[in-house]
């Protein structure tokens, strides 16, 4: 949370096939699942950043 408010991480795709889905509203389910690994994998990465900073003191007495 920054500055109380919650940011909010979204996926989009214009290419669905991007993610190996074919484009259709029974595969929606599958398409979700996918997107949802690709915004898991997203913030592990944006956590070890900032715990790297941490760790390296870059961050302390900035807030």
């Amino acid at each position: 949370m920054r500055d109380h408010v919650d940011l909010r991480t979204e996926p989009a795709s214009n290419n669905v096939a991007d993610y190996g889905v074919k484009k259709a509203v029974e595969n929606l389910p599958q398409l979700r699942q996918k997107m949802a690994a690709v915004v898991d994998n997203y913030l592990d990465v944006q956590q070890d950043i900032l715990e790297t900073l941490v760790d390296r003191g870059q961050l302390r007495g900035a807030v």
